[in-house]
């Protein structure tokens, strides 16, 4: 059966998650702090902490935290279900599906603000698609492809908060 699955364009989104005073600032204060730290710390404590901030690439063969005058920002990708009824001791009835993306160079505390975090997309079950399947892949993958392109081509956005603005040149996504 059809299934209606509903989407939020990325470059819609950023272009108002970047406008916010501060954003641009955060993502290179945390792209720093890995740079300046080139060996990943054995305890982990802060998000920077992490090995994939010293090994990841970007299209262009370096560091992808080294950006330059550009800004590079990190996104976590997560897709969850919930019962939109409540929970009854006789279980789940129905199941909602969102799949959402929160900017890792932020702060912590201002990671899970809801103007921070990119619901990318929605969609009602009634049960949940099974990650065993491989049921959320064609779901996820206009979200997958809408990254890649922002990982290759970057991202320009006009009227922002701060004075620069995040793109890679080339061919950019416009906001």
């Amino acid at each position: 059966p059809v299934k209606m699955y509903e989407h939020y364009p990325f470059p819609q989104w950023f272009a108002q998650f970047i406008s916010q005073p501060g954003i641009q600032q955060h993502a290179k204060a945390f792209c720093d702090q890995v740079k300046n730290n080139p060996i990943a710390p054995a305890d982990k404590v802060h998000t920077w902490d992490g090995d994939i901030y010293r090994e990841l690439y970007g299209p262009d063969g370096e560091l992808f935290v080294d950006g330059g005058k550009e800004f590079h920002f990190f996104f976590l990708l997560h897709a969850d279900f919930f019962n939109p009824e409540g929970t009854t001791g006789r279980g789940k009835h129905h199941s909602t599906g969102v799949a959402s993306m929160r900017c890792l160079n932020l702060p912590y505390h201002i990671q899970e603000d809801p103007l921070n975090v990119y619901i990318s997309g929605m969609w009602q079950g009634p049960k949940e698609l099974s990650a065993v399947d491989a049921q959320l892949s064609h779901i996820l993958k206009i979200t997958a492809l809408e990254m890649e392109q922002a990982y290759t081509w970057g991202v320009k956005c006009h009227g922002s908060a701060d004075a620069a603005t995040p793109t890679v040149p080339g061919k950019e996504i416009v906001c």
